[in-house]
């Protein structure tokens, strides 16, 4: 071997490590998690008969997992201790938005979690970057004053409310996306997906269990699920990703795919109304079909001729093409708040002023009118945008034919959070350590894809989208509307097969259906006698 050949060969062997340190969490040194009791239930008004103790603590990151010795933050963690001792092991919880810390699903779902994964597991949830409660909060303004001002100013639309609609859309994004550059250039680029899953391995070495990952991820936390699966396959034990976000597209910021089951689930509500015209006043005399037809009819009046309403304490709020739209979408979210969402129908198609009123008013009277009417919060849009691997581009013409395909994806959701693909398009703030890979893996141990009958926003063709992309996973169907299992209608086959998979990795056979136990005209989803029966079945 020349004297070249050697210095290429010490080289190569300096690069592999350097490479495998970029690459594994693990080589972030760690120090065991001291816990301390805490509580949730002020997160959450959860009653006496259903709260779960739980414990908090912290664990140090880097700040740049590319250069770890520059600085520091401290995530914090809460801990649902195992029912049975010993412990099989932690299961780590992810609840998607992006955004959500977590806590108000952990406090309200803890028992339900604890009964399915089989109470001899610890649950933990890893608060992700850039949340409320969490490390490096994402803020685009130095006052709330200056974040009321701006939205006031920028009214987001969505994209077929008018003609000009997408190119508002597009503007006001770019000052939206510049104002968080200026506000957040320090730290923008340290709360995408990729930083979390890093964040997620080094709790995984501090709890010093069996160096090996469980974990389960509800919708957008599929995605950074999916990306722990590529980077760790052969770290991974357990699974469950829970209405599955196509990764594929989101690192390309159009999620096109995302609304295309919204149509189906208006259908279904539209089916459960008729077939149960005593509990849907909306139903009438009319066949599903001229429900359906009513109801489209209905926004598109609406969209020509707003309705403006008072709110004491509030002001004017108007009910106009892009409120009523968010409104039925956010129903469709929830199967058990159909019954509303039924109200709501029949007040609109029948133009019933004074039951919309009774409606809006309670609607944003409970806090509605954040999430109908301004534009969605700065932590949601700064950490998904900045899971996007494409450049950006400050020319709408560029990207305007995946704007048109995703609106074209749903008739009643795809024009709709159009803000956000807007911003992903033109972010500035790129994680640095985005994942950039194809999603192609054989994990140690497979993993269990959940997907509902008709999700709005996370549809069952991405759950098998995702599933292909990873050798000896399992597609299952849970057979409800809604979002996740978790805001769908209870089904003890659902919480059986996901219990035998956390238990002692049993997988559903390919193509398997969990029914649901409950009606799907139901207000209680019926997860309260579910949790019930896993309980007592276990005691």
């Amino acid at each position: 071997m020349t004297a070249v050949q050697t210095l290429l060969a010490i080289l190569t062997a300096i690069i592999c490590v350097v490479l495998a340190l970029y690459n594994d969490a693990s080589s972030i040194p760690t120090t065991p998690i001291q816990w301390k009791p805490c509580s949730l239930n002020e997160s959450a008004t959860i009653p006496p008969e259903q709260q779960v103790s739980t414990q908090c603590g912290t664990i140090t990151a880097p700040l740049d997992y590319t250069d770890p010795s520059r600085s520091t933050v401290d995530l914090r963690l809460v801990k649902i201790p195992s029912l049975s001792k010993p412990s099989q092991g932690s299961i780590l919880f992810n609840f998607g938005g992006p955004g959500e810390p977590g806590y108000t699903y952990f406090a309200a779902y803890g028992q339900r979690l604890q009964a399915i994964a089989g109470q001899n597991h610890d649950l933990i949830l890893v608060v992700p970057r850039g949340t409320v409660d969490g490390s490096l909060l994402f803020e685009c303004y130095e006052s709330t004053v200056a974040r009321d001002s701006d939205a006031l100013v920028r009214r987001i639309l969505a994209g077929g409310a008018t003609d000009v609609a997408l190119g508002d859309i597009w503007a006001n994004a770019a000052g939206f996306a510049k104002t968080c550059e200026r506000h957040q250039n320090q730290t923008g680029r340290f709360i995408g997906s990729a930083t979390t899953a890093r964040d997620i391995m080094g709790v995984v070495d501090a709890l010093d269990e069996d160096g090996m990952l469980r974990f389960w991820g509800f919708s957008y936390g599929t995605f950074v699920g999916s990306i722990l699966a590529a980077t760790y396959p052969d770290r991974i034990h357990r699974m469950v990703l829970d209405g599955v976000i196509n990764g594929h597209e989101i690192q390309q910021g159009f999620d096109i795919e995302a609304p295309s089951d919204a149509d189906k689930a208006l259908s279904g509500f539209c089916s459960a109304c008729v077939e149960n015209k005593s509990e849907c006043s909306a139903a009438r005399d009319l066949t599903a079909d001229e429900l359906e037809s009513q109801i489209y009819a209905s926004i598109e009046e609406i969209r020509l001729d707003p309705m403006s309403f008072f709110i004491e304490g509030a002001g004017a709020f108007v009910l106009d093409y892009t409120n009523v739209k968010f409104f039925i979408y956010f129903y469709l979210y929830y199967s058990n708040t159909w019954p509303m969402l039924a109200s709501l129908i029949d007040a609109l198609v029948r133009k019933d002023r004074e039951g919309l009123n009774t409606y809006v008013q309670s609607f944003v009277g409970n806090g509605g009118q954040a999430a109908i009417s301004n534009a969605p919060i700065e932590h949601m849009i700064g950490i998904r945008c900045s899971d996007i691997v494409s450049p950006p581009t400050s020319d709408l013409a560029n990207v305007r034919k995946f704007f048109e395909a995703r609106m074209a994806s749903s008739r009643i959701g795809g024009d709709l959070t159009l803000f956000i693909n807007a911003n992903c398009a033109q972010w500035p703030m790129a994680d640095v350590v985005q994942y950039k890979g194809t999603f192609a893996a054989q994990t140690k141990n497979p993993i269990l894809f959940v997907g509902n009958r008709a999700d709005p926003i996370t549809p069952m063709v991405s759950a098998r989208n995702m599933s292909a992309s990873f050798e000896g996973s399992v597609v299952m169907q849970h057979d409800s509307y809604g979002h996740t299992t978790l805001l769908s209608g209870a089904s003890l086959c659902t919480a059986k097969t996901i219990q035998s998979y956390f238990l002692s990795g049993q997988l559903p056979e390919p193509g398997t259906v969990c029914p649901t136990d409950v009606s799907r005209f139901a207000s209680d989803n019926g997860w309260d006698k579910v949790t019930q029966a896993l309980t007592a079945s276990a005691s």
